[in-house]
């Protein structure tokens, strides 16, 4: 393999590693979060899914009963907060 052939892999594989680095850092920071009702964190709980990062934009779900969506919506915000404060995040989304 000539090094031109080899700089695209060698470039996937560093934003992977990054990307990886983000995402330990977005799961310690959502560990911060503490669910109002329960008072652990929505790690230790489990109610966080589908945790995605491209690119410094990081996407997540957080689970909570169809009923009390409303009022968890400071539990969303504050998950946000948190992750915002991460360096290298440029924008997130939870829902």
């Amino acid at each position: 393999m000539s090094e031109s052939q080899l700089y695209p892999i060698i470039r996937k594989l560093r934003q992977n590693r990054m990307e990886d680095e983000l995402k330990n850092k977005v799961i310690k920071a959502l560990e911060s979060v503490l669910h109002p009702d329960l008072g652990k964190n929505i790690i230790y709980l489990g109610i966080v899914s589908g945790l995605e990062v491209q690119n410094g934009n990081i996407r997540f779900a957080i689970e909570v009963n169809a009923k009390d969506g409303s009022q968890m919506e400071p539990l969303r915000k504050a998950a946000e907060v948190a992750v915002l404060s991460i360096h290298g995040v440029k924008s997130v989304t939870a829902v």
